[in-house]
Parts: C-alpha cells; structure tokens; sequence
C-alpha cells in the first residue's frame, strides 16, 4: 500500500509538472494527457492496495480468533497429569484432552459427623488436622477449613467440610489420592496408633488436587 501511494504522489508530480511546461508551451496536450491517466490509475491503484490491506487484516484477525479459540489455557498452573488423545487426533470442543492438577494445597472434602459438638461449630479459618496413614508411615499435618456446607446429608447424617492443606515440594510432598483422616480438634499425643487402626477399619478421606 505505501509503494502504491508513492507510485500515486509521483505520478501526482509529474501530472502536474507537465502542466506547468504546457502553459509554457513547451508540453502537449497528448503528453499532458497521458500524465493525466498515469496519475488516475496510481490513484486507483492505491485505493486497491487499501481494500486489499483492509481484507487482509480482516483474515489475519480471523485466524487469529481460530487460533485462541483452539489455544488451550488453564485457568491456574499446575503439572501436567494425563494427556487423553494424540497428536493430530481430531476432537470436539466438549472432549477432554488434557488433565492438569495443582497438588500445593491440596483440598479435601471431609462428611463430619453431626453427633460430633465440633461439626455444629467449626467455622471458615478453623484449624484442621489431618492424619495420613502411608506405607506405614503416619503422620499429623495442619490444615484450614475453607468452607462449610450450609446444609447436612441426612443419608448419612454428616456436614461437608472442605479443608485445605499445604503442600509444598519436598520429600514431605503429600500425593493427591493418598487416604487420610480428619479431625477439627486438636488430636492427643497418642493419636497416630489410635486413628491408623481406625482408617483401616472404616475407611479414610482421600487428599485431592484441584
């Protein structure tokens, strides 16, 4: 488009420079003439490179829409757990493709027990601890309640309480899915041999990544 405009403004100047020569006398009309017509068509030409930058940009901002619209982003970081299809496989918008978990907190949905005082109290910011019971390896880690269900499960008569647990990198680094027990009192001394025999009898929580 800009070659096409300095091709019009030359034209533009020799139009008209061949117009002052003419007035001189020193110029014809047929050369006059032809300028002329050199000129208009620079000018058409310059419109045209117009239209056709304009359609242009129209296409570059097409594939550039097709292109974010394909770009996969997810909405926090995270590592990557599970790729579900190939490279080159085709897929619709609904199909998985990726799986991405974040494991640092880890969140953990807790059915607290409506005959226990502490699930009528526990409260958003409340301290939780968590006992996890691995390769006979258990231990006691702190946790925050981040959200209480305003309602109960009268199947089972339990309140959900959500807990969040730090989870930074390390060799203490807790694996997502890992069977835990939760309680909203601070647990005795004694608690680990205590609630290792009661996780294998009823059945742990299990940790979970975003």
């Amino acid at each position: 488009m800009q070659r096409a405009k300095k091709q019009a403004d030359l034209a533009e100047v020799e139009y008209k420079r061949l117009l002052d020569i003419r007035a001189k006398a020193a110029s014809s009309d047929q050369e006059v003439e032809r300028a002329k017509l050199t000129w208009d068509v620079a000018v058409i030409d310059h419109e045209t490179a117009k239209v056709n930058q304009t359609q242009e940009v129209i296409q570059v901002e097409r594939l550039q829409a097709r292109v974010d619209k394909l770009h996969l982003v997810a909405p926090f970081d995270g590592i990557m757990d599970d790729v579900k299809v190939d490279v080159g496989q085709n897929v619709n918008e609904n199909e998985k493709v990726l799986r991405i978990v974040d494991v640092d907190p880890l969140v953990a949905d807790v059915p607290a027990p409506m005959d226990d005082p502490m699930t009528q109290s526990v409260k958003v910011g409340d301290k939780a601890w968590v006992l996890l019971d691995v390769a006979s390896a258990a231990r006691v880690v702190e946790a925050k309640v981040i959200e209480v269900a305003p309602t109960l499960d009268l199947s089972s008569m339990t309140r959900r309480v959500r807990i969040e647990i730090a989870n930074p990198k390390g060799p203490q680094r807790i694996l997502a899915g890992e069977p835990a027990y939760v309680r909203l009192s601070q647990p005795p001394a004694n608690v680990l041999a205590k609630v290792t025999a009661a996780i294998h009898a009823q059945g742990p929580t299990e940790t979970a990544s975003k």
